[in-house]
């Protein structure tokens, strides 16, 4: 069944349930690798260096199942994938609770790569856009200004579990909100989009011909590799400096518990400049 458009007044509860999976999904497939890597060092022995290919790994395997995902996007399975990526992520957190070698970790953050894929944002909104067309927009702005406090949520939760219950509890602990958070808000958000689909006339929609067609003009633009770059060069930025924030104030001689704090205002910093932007949609054009 291809997505539908439906009016947006109804969709308010599913937006805000999206938010929270998405908000869950973020906290425990890329925020706990930042928030529990001074435990990891502490505890397995093994290098940053190490580590840090856990997250690298996911995030090339999110890469290159991205234009598979889309596909499946196309073909009306958004639900499936973000419902059962959330639960693939949470079946994956479990089996990094009990890792004990590097090769045991790498494969397991591969496959946390494939529930990346599946149920973050570039499936969200693609979802969203599919569904709801021009009003896409402030769905996908509602959403990204709860999931930004995603990190704000990881790292003193993250922290406060593992100084607990240790590490690998901490773990189960984001495996379970996305088994029991992520997962069935995607699917309820999704089933309530269907049916307001259901009651609604679907609009005119290109079909996959034509959408591949736009693609392939699109791929001999220039500003579509411009843009593509610079959306990667900032993603990998804002990782880089998320992912290593503890450790490095805690080795400039800040306490734990104050690198946590200052590494979780980098969320509200992200709701700040999403909430100015939500506020100012209205006068931001699109540039078509």
């Amino acid at each position: 069944m291809r997505d539908a458009a439906p009016s947006a007044p109804g969709d308010a509860p599913a937006i805000w349930l999206l938010a929270v999976g998405q908000t869950l999904g973020y906290a425990g497939l890329v925020y706990v690798f930042a928030a529990l890597l001074v435990a990891w060092e502490a505890d397995l022995g093994w290098s940053k260096t190490t580590l840090a290919l856990g997250p690298a790994l996911s995030i090339l395997v999110s890469a290159g199942l991205a234009t598979w995902a889309g596909r499946l996007v196309d073909r009306g399975h958004a639900v499936a994938l973000l419902t059962g990526g959330a639960c693939l992520g949470a079946l994956a957190l479990v089996a990094l609770s009990m890792v004990q070698t590097p090769a045991q970790y790498l494969v397991v953050w591969a496959v946390i790569g494939v529930a990346h894929c599946a149920c973050l944002y570039e499936v969200c909104f693609a979802f969203l856009v599919r569904r709801l067309g021009q009003a896409a927009r402030g769905a996908i702005v509602r959403v990204t200004l709860v999931a930004g406090l995603a990190s704000s949520i990881a790292f003193p939760v993250g922290a406060g579990l593992a100084q607990a219950f240790g590490w690998r509890g901490a773990v189960l602990a984001f495996a379970a909100g996305l088994a029991f958070g992520a997962a069935p808000a995607s699917w309820i958000a999704g089933r309530r989009l269907r049916r307001q689909a259901a009651r609604t006339p679907p609009p005119a929609s290109e079909t996959e011909a034509e959408g591949r067609a736009a693609f392939a003009a699109a791929r001999r633009r220039p500003a579509f590799w411009l843009l593509a770059a610079a959306f990667g060069l900032i993603m990998t930025n804002h990782i880089m400096l998320v992912s290593f924030f503890i450790p490095l104030f805690m080795e400039r001689g800040a306490s734990p518990a104050m690198a946590v704090a200052a590494a979780a205002t980098v969320g509200p910093f992200q709701v700040i400049g999403r909430l100015i932007l939500a506020l100012g949609e209205a006068r931001v054009g699109s540039g078509r």
